[in-house]
């Protein structure tokens, strides 16, 4: 409730509908353009992707098994095998500065933000990040475009 009361409109909203952006070509963007956003399903997450995910208060970075290995090199100094899930340091390389450039331009208007959440393909915690594409649908629930045509019909009758 309290994110409610004292957090930015657009912190609010990425909690409800977070941002998902591809950061394997970051560094063919110029000095201040940036990623859009990609749409919220699992559709949009190639085998080699790295993507930033930002949902509301948490950040998370979600690392494809066949990630290419020089990004991966650049990024955490290490193979994919060897990622530390918990750290998340700059290194001195110019894919690593800007990526965390980007972090630092995408969480510039967070009230609250927590450490970024490395979260590799084969994760226990994948199941969070997964559940964060809320425009997939599965037998049991609706996508959130269709969640909202549902509201609109209710709201109608």
């Amino acid at each position: 409730m309290l994110m409610l009361r004292f957090c930015p409109l657009e912190q609010i909203l990425s909690e409800f509908y977070p941002q998902m952006y591809r950061i394997n070509e970051i560094l063919q963007y110029e000095d201040g353009k940036w990623p859009s956003a990609l749409p919220l399903s699992f559709e949009y997450i190639n085998r080699d992707g790295i993507y930033l995910i930002e949902a509301g208060s948490a950040l998370y970075l979600y690392v494809s098994s066949n990630s290419p290995p020089d990004l991966l090199q650049d990024l955490f100094d290490c193979p994919y095998q060897n990622i530390d899930e918990h750290s998340f340091r700059v290194y001195d390389n110019p894919f690593s500065e800007k990526v965390h450039a980007f972090v630092r331009h995408v969480t510039a208007l967070k009230f609250y933000l927590g450490p970024v959440i490395i979260v590799k393909e084969e994760s226990p915690i994948r199941e969070v990040v997964v559940r964060r594409l809320v425009d997939d649908r599965t037998e049991s629930t609706h996508s959130y475009v269709e969640f909202l045509q549902h509201i609109k019909r209710e709201i109608n009758n």
